[in-house]
Parts: C-alpha cells; structure tokens; sequence
C-alpha cells in the first residue's frame, strides 16, 4: 500500500471513528449511522485495491460481508424508537451483526497476512466494542431515546 494512501486511509477511518463515538455518547442516531455507514465503505474500497492487486477471491467475500452493512446502517430518517419494539428488537440485531463482523475482520486483520495495514483491525476492534456498548446500554435502559 501506498504510504500517503495509507495516511489518508488511516485520518478519514479514525474520523468516522470520531463520529460513531460521537454519536453514541450524544444519543444523535443520525451521526452514529452516518459514521458506521462511512466506516464500512472502508473496508470494500480497500479491499476492492487488494484484489486487484492479487485476485484473490478472499477480497470479494470480505466485500460481500460489509455491502450490506453499508445498506443497514444509511442514516435514512427513521420514525421509530423505543416505542416500536419491532424495530427495537431489529436494531439490535442489527447492532450485533455490526459487533460481529466488524470482531471477526479486525481479529482477521491482526491475525494474518491480508495486505492490510494493523491499525485498520484497531479500528475494526474498536468500532466491535462501541457496538458492544451500545448493545449493553440499550439491554440495561429500555428507556434509551435517540435524537
């Protein structure tokens, strides 16, 4: 990878990081899914350059598992909340499929020789415990409101 490719990547993920964790302390739903959205538009690009650099087919699994991530999480305006327990429910379901692909690619990423820099399994491991915060907040308060 391309050292000024890598800074870039590395400020524009911890950016996104910055404004998950944002919007999880603020309770801003708007934020938090604006930068899980954006986060996971990471990995596809980078994993989209890593195939073409060596075409194998690990690249477009990995793609495969963060595209619909990307469609969970658009920040679309949504007129739910702790009210709706259907969605309640959905969210966070949601919310551990996000923990847990986002676990499973960081412990990849740290764990073997992907062609992807360490500090993005960081970021990965990172976004997994934010994740698992939420999911442990919202099971503990079922009066959590989002803006």
């Amino acid at each position: 990878m391309y050292p000024a490719f890598e800074i870039l990547a590395t400020i524009i993920a911890f950016t996104f990081v910055i404004i998950i964790t944002y919007g999880v302390f603020t309770r801003q739903r708007d934020w938090f899914a604006l930068g899980l959205c954006c986060f996971n538009i990471i990995p596809v690009a980078g994993e989209l350059y890593n195939y073409s650099l060596d075409n194998k087919l690990l690249h477009v699994a990995i793609i495969m598992v963060f595209i619909p991530q990307i469609i969970t999480t658009l920040p679309v305006k949504a007129n739910y909340g702790s009210d709706n327990a259907s969605a309640f429910a959905l969210g966070r379901k949601i919310g551990l499929s996000v923990l847990v692909t986002n676990l499973l690619h960081g412990c990849l990423i740290l764990g073997t020789a992907l062609n992807v820099p360490r500090q993005f399994g960081y970021f990965h491991i990172v976004v997994a415990l934010i994740m698992f915060y939420t999911i442990v907040k919202s099971n503990n308060k079922e009066s959590i409101h989002w803006k």
